[in-house]
């Protein structure tokens, strides 16, 4: 059975600067990625064909939290 992750706010993904994987909620496999210098990117998490795939969904800031949740919820 999967977790339920909380369903992150906007100001919540901007205070985030830890370097890894953030999952934000409201949509399954929407992630968050922080790199080493600091930049942030939207990724989608899918099995496709029985392997795990990332989809890149844009940087942040330029795609917020809510283009990120619409463009997860229709792809």
């Amino acid at each position: 059975m999967a977790l339920k992750t909380k369903e992150m706010s906007a100001l919540e993904i901007s205070r985030i600067n830890a370097t890894g994987y953030h999952h934000v909620g409201g949509v399954s496999g929407l992630v968050l990625q922080v790199s080493k210098t600091g930049t942030k990117s939207w990724l989608m998490r899918v099995a496709v064909g029985g392997k795990r795939r990332e989809i890149g969904m844009g940087g942040y800031p330029d795609v917020t939290l809510a283009g990120a949740r619409e463009a997860a919820r229709h792809p």
